[in-house]
């Protein structure tokens, strides 16, 4: 009588910034400026936002300015600038899916174009991987928030050790179709993005991957852990010691994730049969570029789907990226060092949040940050704060095409494990925490991929009014590759 055995795939995100796509000196938007050049120079292209002087807005980079500062290839391009038919121009707006060689890039720094291919190519298949599971996840009530980069990491590491049709279903439901070596070398880039020191704010990554003793993993895989991933290796003894191995891997997502993330593996959810845990672990936390003031948060009513609740309303006057179409406004709030931003999206009307929800795509959402221009916004925002989660995406998942590797009759995971039966995914599991206040953002994710084995063995105009007092979207997003790195909605900031 076959046995069935599971291996346990963990991956914990609090927020993280991807690869790097701009390789010049990078300055603060808000210096003092003494020429709208120097302005442009200083915080245009490479800032990632439109330099402000004494609350006057500049105008933005010159296609010079782009030209001699961005990069000459590029998959995403920085706030400031964009490139169309191989010449670079100046514009505001979110960064763009693609760029062509620029003949006016004068910079001296080398620059390595390639990998900053690589690396956008993956923050753009996590974008669409977070849209494709947002329309899933909507159905759920109340407040949402998840990570697309959480859940791409922890299956593109598992994408890893697939092989054939699995690999292929995986790869497409991912949208990670590019070379093993190119999508290798992107996350090896955003690990040390990620680690860099000196950031202005808390920034951590680390893997691991957790294996019962004398498992079978192939050489092949640790390396891949170890290397591009950057994972260390433990060996815990989950047949004769499962509780205590499942409060190791608690304990070190917890320590990881400051906390933010407890009890990841509930009780019961290893067994003597699991034979494999991969964890990647993220810490972020960064204050708003433009902080709230606390003594101008006020109670006020905030229009909740069926009800009036009284919430926290935090409010500043101040120039950001603002924009509007009729049916909606949208304004983008950077933190310390505008390489990370939120995107907050709200419906005009009161009870418009579900046609929105609708609308959230990839392309509408190019669009309606191309309207984005740098102007004083009067804004209100809600604090709030909250978990979502313990979930499961594999019905979601499933539903978008991947389905051969959780069929533990056909799924191919022997670039794992020289088990000749293999394994199977079981069940992905998700939970996310949301904080937002006068400071600026904290944030985690956790996604588990469990997997079970199939056989025995181991202006001069009024500025507008951005009112956030009925459910809204938001994003945090990093500013240099255009990934999305978490997402939700609030339909009751008080719950």
């Amino acid at each position: 009588m076959a046995t069935n055995y599971q291996a346990i795939l963990i991956s914990v995100l609090i927020a993280s910034l991807l690869a790097a796509g701009c390789t010049t000196p990078r300055h603060a938007p808000d210096v003092s400026c003494t020429t709208d050049a120097d302005c442009v120079i200083r915080a245009g292209c490479c800032g990632h936002s439109v330099c402000v002087n004494q609350d006057a807005v500049v105008p933005a980079p010159t296609e010079e300015v782009c030209g001699k500062f961005c990069p000459a290839v590029a998959v995403a391009m920085p706030s400031g600038c964009a490139c169309t038919n191989s010449t670079c121009q100046a514009t505001y707006g979110n960064p763009t899916r693609t760029r062509h060689p620029s003949t006016a890039n004068n910079s001296t720094t080398p620059v390595n174009t390639t990998s900053v291919a690589n690396a956008s190519s993956v923050a753009e298949a996590n974008n669409l991987l977070g849209f494709d599971l947002y329309a899933k996840l909507k159905e759920k009530e109340g407040n949402l928030v998840f990570s697309p980069w959480s859940v791409t990491s922890a299956l593109a590491m598992t994408q890893e050790g697939a092989k054939g049709q699995t690999h292929d279903e995986m790869a497409r439901t991912l949208y990670l179709t590019q070379p093993a070596a190119d999508i290798r070398a992107s996350f090896e880039q955003i690990d040390a993005r990620l680690n860099a020191p000196d950031k202005g704010y808390q920034l951590s990554s680390a893997n691991a991957l957790w294996v019962q003793k004398e498992y079978p993993i192939l050489s092949s895989y640790r390396q891949v852990v170890e290397g591009p991933y950057s994972g260390g290796i433990s060996n815990v003894d989950f047949i004769k010691n499962t509780e205590g191995s499942r409060q190791t891997i608690n304990t070190w997502v917890e320590q990881r994730t400051h906390d933010r993330i407890k009890d990841l593996i509930s009780p019961g959810a290893l067994t003597d049969l699991t034979r494999l845990v991969l964890t990647n672990a993220v810490y972020f936390k960064a204050a708003w570029q433009k902080p709230f003031e606390n003594y101008s948060t006020t109670d006020q009513d905030f229009f909740s789907p069926g009800r009036t609740v009284t919430a926290k309303l935090m409010h500043q006057v101040h120039t950001f990226g603002y924009g509007e179409t009729p049916d909606l406004q949208i304004l983008e709030l950077p933190y310390n060092g505008s390489e990370v931003s939120m995107v907050v999206i709200l419906p005009k009307t009161k009870d418009g949040l579900p046609q929105l929800e609708q609308q959230l795509t990839a392309e509408n959402l190019a669009a309606w940050q191309e309207a984005m221009k740098a102007q004083k916004v009067e804004v209100y925002l809600p604090r709030f704060k909250f978990t979502f989660g313990m979930t499961s995406l594999a019905e979601p998942l499933q539903s978008l095409g991947m389905t051969l590797p959780f069929d533990p009759n056909a799924a191919d995971f022997s670039g794992m494990s020289s088990d000749p039966q293999g394994l199977y995914i079981s069940d992905v599991l998700h939970k996310a925490f949301i904080e937002t206040n006068e400071e600026g953002t904290e944030a985690a994710a956790a996604t588990a991929v469990i997997m079970m084995g199939t056989t025995a063995f181991g202006q001069a105009q009024p500025p507008p009014v951005f009112r956030v007092d009925h459910p809204f979207l938001f994003l945090i997003r990093d500013n240099v590759s255009g990934a999305i790195l978490f997402m939700g909605r609030v339909n009751d900031p008080t719950a």
